[in-house]
């Protein structure tokens, strides 16, 4: 009997020092590669800020040879914090898998404007409201562009009840940036006081919105105007959608 008490505390014994010896020497075994993926707001091309050769040519010039690390001295979270504040991600998961494979994968922000403001300086919004001051001009967001009378205000997040013409900006990229017809016909907004102007892509023809409350009806009508089979567009120097139910085009004055 005694022997087989024994015998028991043994198999324990070994049981207990298996399972805290091997999660120890996994901890000492070598990192044997990194795993990256890049994931993306929108599939389109155009949409592409960011890939995976920028990342892990920053990741590289940051850490090192990840290979060169064991798994217990990979910094998850002091990796995850960096990527995070790249100018265009959004957010970033990382792990180390049991196989030894740093997992990294990364969103990109969803950037719907570029704003240059009075003084030349510019910046990008994203969908969610950030403000993104880039810190080298070697990747650009291939987006809406926006140039007036703005003002940079510093700020990484624009406040709604207080920034009002950033707050006016976003409002009328984030309808433009969810419409494929409008994304594909509107190059510009352009912002004058408490107007605002939408230039058309390849057109010499700006569109006249109106009052904000007014925005999200005159821009359903802009679409089924851009999207009907008989309107060319490129006969007229402007469209004016401050009219109920309906769009006043001007066509140029011919010169005599």
């Amino acid at each position: 009997m005694k022997k087989r008490v024994l015998t028991k505390i043994g198999i324990i014994a070994a049981v207990v020092l298996i399972a805290v010896g091997v999660p120890l020497a996994m901890g000492y075994s070598k990192v044997t590669g990194l795993e990256l993926v890049v994931q993306y707001p929108n599939e389109s091309a155009e949409d592409i800020i960011i890939n995976k050769q920028n990342i892990t040519y920053t990741l590289a010039k940051q850490y090192g040879d990840f290979t060169k690390y064991q798994r217990r001295q990979i910094p998850e979270d002091d990796i995850k914090t960096f990527l995070e504040k790249m100018d265009f991600i959004d957010h970033a998961v990382v792990s180390v898998s049991l196989s030894g494979v740093l997992r990294v994968t990364v969103m990109q922000k969803m950037i719907i404007v570029n704003v240059y403001t009075s003084k030349g300086e510019h910046f990008y919004i994203d969908n969610k409201r950030n403000i993104i001051y880039p810190k080298t001009d070697t990747i650009t967001a291939q987006c809406l562009i926006a140039n007036g009378d703005f003002v940079n205000t510093k700020k990484s997040v624009i406040d709604s009840t207080k920034d009002k013409d950033l707050e006016g900006v976003y409002y009328l990229a984030n309808i433009i940036s969810q419409d494929d017809v409008l994304k594909q016909s509107i190059s510009a907004i352009f912002k004058n006081k408490d107007n605002y102007i939408l230039v058309l892509y390849n057109e010499d023809c700006s569109v006249i919105i109106g009052k904000k409350e007014q925005w999200n009806e005159n821009l359903n009508k802009l679409h089924h105007l851009i999207s009907s089979p008989n309107a060319d567009l490129s006969l007229y120097t402007s469209i004016n959608l401050t009219y109920h139910n309906q769009a006043v085009c001007t066509k140029p004055i011919k010169e005599q």
